[in-house]
């Protein structure tokens, strides 16, 4: 449930690198049925109450210190993030995030190494696929807060996340062919709402924080190349995978002071915010 109430003299909020001051480090988040909270409302000087939901499930946050010399500009590091390739399979990436006095953003991902069979797909026992280890700076910031970040900021970053792989089909006469899932992602962020958020923590009820509300829309279109060559749309088919597949999500998120990750989340199925699929809370204590 949401209680949405006017604060007459509520202060908007303006993140600047003063008042988002964080630190590498875990963080937690926790599942909120999507059936208990309404989506909240955009606008200024809004009391958004969510002092009712409870935490459920736990989804831990690996957050540290970044340590890559590839990205010797990184702040901190999220890992063991998941990505789907195809047919339910995927792999593990680490995105690293950059800190400083203009904004935070994330700068580039880092894989190791990932092998995996796919005999039970083709009915050939050795066919594989192999992720060697390898790092991919953004061309540009998937930015997060750009400084100062107030009531009607908006961003859009526009970059490419590539994924090296070699991919062995006895069917299609492929052994070790050298792959690349390629996804250019449009994300924009508008900060649509501020006032004042309050969130229960199972125990009790947290205080009060202002916060912004931003808006996030995300669209990536992937596309798949075998040896410097669209792959076959017939390969493609076999794995259930479309050449050049749009997808699109939606978000709400609001931020508050000396906090990297959203105190609360609203996660979309798509850029058109009527399927709610997901929403997410942090510890309160991080």
């Amino acid at each position: 449930l949401l209680s949405l109430t006017a604060c007459v003299s509520a202060q908007e909020l303006v993140l600047t690198p003063q008042n988002f001051v964080i630190s590498p480090g875990p963080d937690t988040l926790y599942t909120v049925g999507t059936g208990t909270v309404s989506v909240p409302a955009e606008g200024g000087n809004v009391r958004w109450d969510y002092s009712k939901i409870t935490p459920g499930v736990m989804v831990p946050l690996e957050i540290e210190a970044a340590a890559n010399p590839a990205f010797n500009d990184a702040f901190c590091v999220t890992k063991n993030l998941f990505d789907v390739i195809a047919a339910g399979r995927g792999i593990y990436y680490d995105e690293y995030f950059a800190l400083n006095a203009a904004s935070y953003g994330a700068i580039g991902t880092s894989i190791g190494k990932q092998e995996y069979g796919i005999g039970d797909l083709t009915f050939f026992p050795t066919d594989s696929i192999i992720v060697p280890e390898q790092d991919h700076r953004y061309e540009d910031v998937r930015m997060i807060v750009r400084f100062p970040f107030r009531a009607g900021s908006e961003h859009t970053s526009t970059f490419t996340r590539d994924l090296r792989f070699s991919l062995s089909v006895t069917p299609f006469g492929l052994k070790y062919a050298a792959g690349l899932k390629r996804s250019r992602i449009v994300q924009r962020d508008t900060v649509v709402g501020f006032g004042t958020l309050v969130i229960g923590d199972g125990t009790g009820v947290a205080a009060p924080m202002p916060a912004l509300l931003v808006r996030r829309t995300v669209s990536q279109i992937d596309s798949f190349f075998l040896n410097d060559a669209p792959a076959s749309s017939t390969l493609l088919t076999a794995f259930q995978i479309e050449q050049g597949a749009v997808t699109t999500s939606g978000r709400y998120m609001f931020l508050t002071e000396n906090r990297k990750t959203p105190a609360l989340s609203f996660v979309f199925g798509d850029d058109t915010f009527t399927q709610l699929d997901e929403v997410l809370r942090t510890d309160p204590k991080n």
